[in-house]
């Protein structure tokens, strides 16, 4: 087996029609992510390698397991093989070293997300959340979403040489892509686009994000924490996704076609015609 950063050459066999041949066949790696707060570890993920320090931030963020990003005071991103058996896994450890007001108080034991399948309250209520505005909120035409799923479809990295993996992406009203990210988990690829405009201060209240996979009612939640306004998937959403995002003004795009797609919460941010929220999905053309 030859590894690279994100890719492993595996010995397999191949079947097609004039038989059975051996191959070496790109796989996409997977290891383990423990992040720790103030020295505590609160997560372990299993991930794809590379955008550590994203991915930490913005699993803690969107989790709620820290404030905001201004609490964040160091990320530190540690392969130091001995640090790494002090702290009995294989793989990556970050260090977030957080103002201790900025961590969420009933913070209690470690998670162990297993490939970025996450895990939140099911309702606005218990996330502690007010509902996202309608008033002065952005507006995305369907030519700038179909934009961001071309985007999305086009990237070349891991999925292209193995499979395996999702995709997110962070963009502008306008379409523009401001961080794409692969993960193996979908939950995983959205928290590292979340650190990295994080990390750089972006407005996420001003933005739209989208992912492969089914979107969940974990990934309306992460949504709607940091308050972004848009959601979107080259898939569909679930039931208890479009109930959250309906309790929370949050919008969700799905179906994502080449000249179609469907809006299945709140579509007055689409910049067409369209029913009122909560009259039910709409196909917009």
């Amino acid at each position: 087996m030859t590894p690279t950063s994100d890719i492993l050459l595996v010995e397999a066999h191949e079947v097609a029609p004039a038989g059975i041949q051996a191959v070496q066949v790109p796989v996409p790696v997977e290891r383990a992510l423990l992040i720790q707060l103030n020295g505590r570890p609160v997560a372990s993920l299993l991930s794809l390698p590379g955008m550590e320090r994203e991915l930490a931030i913005g699993f803690c963020l969107s989790e709620g397991l820290v404030a905001s990003s201004g609490d964040i005071l160091l990320a530190q991103y540690c392969r130091d093989e001995e640090l790494l058996a002090l702290d009995n896994v294989q793989g990556a450890v970050v260090r977030l070293q957080v103002r201790p007001e900025g961590v969420r108080e009933s913070l209690q034991s470690m998670r162990r997300v297993r490939s970025g399948c996450g895990s939140v309250e099911l309702n606005l209520e218990s996330l502690e959340l007010p509902p996202l505005s309608l008033e002065g909120t952005p507006h995305f035409a369907p030519a700038a979403i179909l934009t961001m799923a071309r985007a999305l479809r086009g990237m070349a990295g891991t999925y292209r040489r193995s499979g395996g993996v999702h995709s997110a992406g962070l963009f502008a009203p306008d379409g523009t892509a401001h961080f794409l990210a692969e993960d193996i988990g979908r939950h995983n690829a959205m928290d590292k686009v979340l650190g990295a405009a994080a990390i750089r201060g972006l407005p996420l209240a001003q933005m739209a994000i989208l992912a492969t996979g089914r979107a969940s009612h974990e990934f309306v939640a992460k949504a709607l924490r940091l308050r972004i306004p848009l959601v979107g998937t080259l898939s569909a959403p679930t039931s208890l996704a479009i109930e959250l995002a309906t309790q929370g003004h949050c919008t969700i795009v799905g179906r994502l076609r080449r000249e179609r797609f469907v809006v299945y919460t709140c579509p007055e941010r689409i910049a067409a015609p369209h029913p009122a929220c909560g009259s039910g999905p709409a196909v917009v053309q």
